[in-house]
């Protein structure tokens, strides 16, 4: 899936969370529906020139710019295991899902809308937009572990797609035609580069200590 394809997937903003949250919507824009939050891709994942030091960085997420205030989806159900200010990451929640060895992180966030050990459903809201942290603008910095690596939160998204197409839940005439690929397992094939899992050993394996 090309850049292209990827900045048309997250740039219309009010369809996409409608579609995430009313299935019924699929119309061609059927991949929005897991898509966190509505907005433009700004920064991929992937190493890239950091905006703050201008030098070659790893960036371990996916950001997409919005206005401050715009609401943050979980694509799954599972539970909040961090809500609060978190280091670079400002205002941030982290979630452990019902898939075993998969977490997201949503940062930047103005306002966190759940608190840690709330059981969170596909299509809730978990934040609003905002800037807190290392942030130069608006946006939400969008993260996804597995099986302790970093994974591309676009691989996981259209995985999240593929899955509902094999599910039947998505006609497959509904999609683009690129992204008509057939489903692929999540584990372990999709999982990111050779990184450790970071975010302070995830939040030193959830027991929050930031030494």
């Amino acid at each position: 899936m090309n850049f292209m394809a990827k900045l048309y997937s997250f740039s219309i903003l009010a369809f996409g969370v409608l579609a995430l949250i009313f299935p019924s919507l699929q119309a061609d824009a059927a991949a929005l529906r897991y898509a966190p939050a509505g907005g433009t891709v700004t920064s991929e994942f992937g190493y890239r020139v950091d905006p703050f030091t201008k030098k070659q960085r790893f960036h371990s997420g996916l950001d997409i710019a919005g206005p401050v205030g715009t609401p943050i989806y979980t694509p799954e159900s599972g539970e909040v295991a961090f809500s609060g200010t978190y280091a670079g990451y400002g205002n941030m929640v982290l979630v452990k899902h019902d898939r075993n060895g998969l977490y997201t992180i949503y940062g930047h966030c103005s306002k966190n809308l759940v608190r840690e050990k709330d059981r969170v459903r596909a299509g809730q809201p978990l934040a609003l937009m905002g800037s807190t942290g290392r942030s130069t603008g608006s946006h939400l910095h969008f993260e996804v572990h597995y099986n302790n690596k970093y994974m591309d939160p676009v691989d996981y998204l259209m995985f999240l797609q593929n899955e509902q197409v094999a599910n039947g839940l998505i006609p497959t005439q509904s999609l683009l035609e690129e992204d008509r690929v057939a489903p692929t397992p999540l584990p372990p094939a999709i999982g990111g580069p050779e990184l450790p899992l970071d975010v302070n050993t995830l939040l030193q394996k959830l027991g929050h200590g930031q030494d």
